[in-house]
């Protein structure tokens, strides 16, 4: 077998460096966030601020909607049966009034 091996080193920080090696025969990758959202400097890390905030603040929002969405549905349901008894207490009472005259 006369596979060559060679070794690639590749800085992904400033003070972080990755060592990928490569044979005729198979390839390893190394795929980071911060590397794969490329870029340097303020840029760099804007994307990652970014990232991270919609990461949080998307399912957050979710669920927010999703309390308020069964909130509103109770009240609704509520103000309808409270309706309802409202109505029936009404009739009761002019049953009751018309039954005293």
């Amino acid at each position: 077998d006369t596979s060559s091996t060679r070794e690639t080193t590749m800085a992904i920080q400033a003070s972080t460096t990755a060592i990928i090696t490569s044979t005729s025969t198979s390839t390893t990758a190394l795929t980071t966030t911060s590397n794969s959202l490329g870029g340097n400097g303020n840029n760099n890390s804007f994307k990652k601020t970014l990232i991270i905030s919609l990461s949080t603040a998307i399912p957050g929002i979710l669920i927010i909607s999703i309390v308020i969405g069964v909130l509103v549905k109770k009240r609704a349901a509520r103000g309808v049966l409270d309706d309802v008894v409202h109505r029936l207490t009404n009739i009761k009472k002019r049953k009751k009034n018309f039954v005293e005259l």
